[in-house]
């Protein structure tokens, strides 16, 4: 039994070609399955490392973003701003804010929307 399939030529004209290959099965689908290679069991019980690493303590290793540069040397916490030791802080509530700012009403929209989605999520 020879089947047939329409097929799309340009504005508004389709092709009827037979076709005997619309019911049979991939031969893709019965190739045999691979198999992890199955390591040894003296690969899998390697011991840890027994080196313990070094701490550089002049430099931040790993932060020089330049080819020819250096990692940057540690400062003192005396050379940093004051500011700095503040990022970890967190930040006040939208109800320590003065409701004639920016800040407070964007901390009361955002806390809004989240009580809202909290809920939401909750109820579904």
């Amino acid at each position: 039994m020879t089947h047939v399939i329409l097929r799309f030529t340009g504005h508004n004209c389709f092709k009827v070609q037979p076709c005997d290959l619309i019911w049979r099965q991939s031969s893709r689908a019965y190739a045999a399955k691979t198999k992890a290679p199955v390591k040894k069991e003296e690969e899998k019980k390697k011991p840890a490392p027994t080196k313990k690493a070094h701490l550089n303590m002049e430099a931040c290793v790993g932060a020089n973003i330049f080819k020819a540069g250096t990692d940057p040397a540690i400062r003192p916490e005396s050379e940093h701003p004051s500011w700095l030791w503040n990022l970890l802080e967190p930040k006040r509530s939208y109800l320590e804010l003065s409701p004639n700012t920016k800040q407070y009403w964007r901390r009361y929209n955002k806390d809004q929307t989240n009580r809202a989605n909290a809920l939401k999520k909750a109820l579904s």
